[in-house]
C-alpha cells in the first residue's frame, strides 16, 4: 500500500475534505449534511490531514485548537488498511506537542476499543449526539509505553523552540526517575517554557525518586536572570541540581535531553534549534550521558551565584 497523509488547508482541499466525510457521516452513516460543516473548518487554527492511498484521496482528520481530534473517516473502499491508525497517530502527535488542552475526542460506541488501541482511555458518561451514543475518550501520555508506542523510533525534527520544548515536556512524565539536560545556558525560548517548567516542577515533586541535572556551558547569562529553572534548582536542592563547565567541553553550540536513559532531545546547534527528538532511543542517549556524567564528575563544578536561593 503506496500512503501518504498531508496536512492541508481548508481553503484549497475542502473538496477532497468534504466529500469523503459526507459520504462516511451523511450517506453511511445517516447525520445530517447540513451539520457536517461547521466553523472549525474554516478556523486557521484547525489541523486538517487528508490520507492519500495510490494518489487517491482515502481519509481525512482534524485537530482543533482546544486539543479535540474529529471527524476521523476513512473511505469504505480503503479500510482494513490500517489508514484510519495512521491518521489519529499523526493527529494525536500534533495535537499532544501543539495544544495547552488535554487530548480528547468523542467516540461512537463500536469505535472504542479502536481508540483503546491507540492509548486512549474513557473519560466521563456516554452522551448522545444525533441519536447516536459517543464516549469522551482521552489521551493522557503518563505510561513510557503509551507515548512510545505513539512516536515510535522516529527522528522528528521540530522547527522552533516552542516544538523543542513541548517534545520535552511530553517526555518528563511522573513515572520516570532521571532527566539530564546539558544546555549552553538553559535558553529561555526552550528552558523557560511554561508546559516544560510546569512538567520538570511536577515531576521532581511528586516523585521521590526524581532526579534533575543541569549542566550548562556558562552561566553568566542566567545571573539574576530569575529562570525558572535556577529557581526549581533552589527551592528543591535534594532532586535538582546545576552545574557549570571548568574546561572547554564538546562544541559549545551542542546540547542534549536524555529521559531515563532512553528518551533524547539532540541539538546540533541549540542556540538556532537544529536538533531532533527521539522518544526510544537508548544507545544514541548512553552515549551521551556518559560523555554528561565525565564532564559532571570531573569537569564541572557548582556556582554560588546559581544554588543560593536569597529571599
Amino acid at each position: 500500500m503506496s500512503l501518504r497523509i498531508e496536512q492541508v488547508e481548508w481553503t484549497t482541499a475542502n473538496t477532497e475534505l468534504h466529500n469523503i466525510r459526507k459520504e462516511v457521516f451523511c450517506q453511511e452513516q445517516g447525520f445530517p449534511e447540513k451539520d457536517e460543516v461547521d466553523e472549525w473548518d474554516h478556523n486557521p487554527t484547525t489541523l486538517h490531514l487528508l490520507a492519500y492511498s495510490r494518489n487517491l484521496p482515502a481519509g481525512t482528520v482534524r485537530v482543533l485548537n482546544t486539543g479535540q481530534i474529529g471527524r476521523l473517516a476513512v473511505l469504505p473502499q480503503f479500510r482494513q488498511q490500517g489508514i484510519g491508525s495512521q491518521l489519529l497517530v499523526h493527529a494525536t502527535r500534533h495535537a499532544l506537542i501543539h495544544c495547552d488542552q488535554p487530548v480528547f475526542l468523542n467516540a461512537q460506541q463500536h469505535a472504542i476499543h479502536f481508540y483503546q488501541q491507540l492509548g486512549f482511555q474513557a473519560a466521563g458518561d456516554v452522551h448522545t449526539e444525533y441519536d447516536v451514543t459517543h464516549q469522551r475518550m482521552i489521551f493522557t501520555p503518563e505510561s513510557a509505553e503509551r507515548l512510545e508506542n505513539l512516536f515510535q523510533d522516529q527522528v522528528i525534527r521540530p522547527i522552533s523552540a516552542l516544538e523543542f520544548a513541548h517534545h520535552l515536556a511530553a517526555m518528563v512524565q511522573p513515572t520516570l526517575r532521571y532527566v539530564d539536560i546539558y544546555s549552553h545556558h538553559l535558553q529561555t525560548g526552550i528552558f523557560a517554557n511554561p508546559r516544560l517548567v510546569d512538567a520538570l516542577s511536577r515531576f521532581a515533586r511528586s516523585n521521590r525518586r526524581a532526579r534533575i541535572r543541569m549542566l550548562v556551558h556558562t552561566a553568566k547569562p542566567l545571573y539574576g536572570s530569575n529562570h525558572p529553572l535556577i529557581t526549581l534548582a533552589q527551592r528543591i536542592s535534594s532532586k535538582v541540581a546545576i552545574r557549570v563547565i571548568n574546561e572547554d567541553p564538546m562544541k559549545a553550540e551542542v546540547g542534549f535531553c536524555i529521559c531515563d536513559k532512553r528518551r533524547l532531545i539532540y541539538f546540533n546547534d541549540e542556540q538556532n534549534q537544529d536538533g531532533f527528538v527521539n522518544y526510544q532511543a537508548p544507545r544514541e542517549s548512553e552515549s551521551c550521558l556518559e560523555e554528561f556524567d565525565r564532564y559532571w564528575q570531573k569537569y564541572s563544578d557548582t556556582d554560588p551565584n546559581l544554588t543560593q536561593f536569597i529571599l
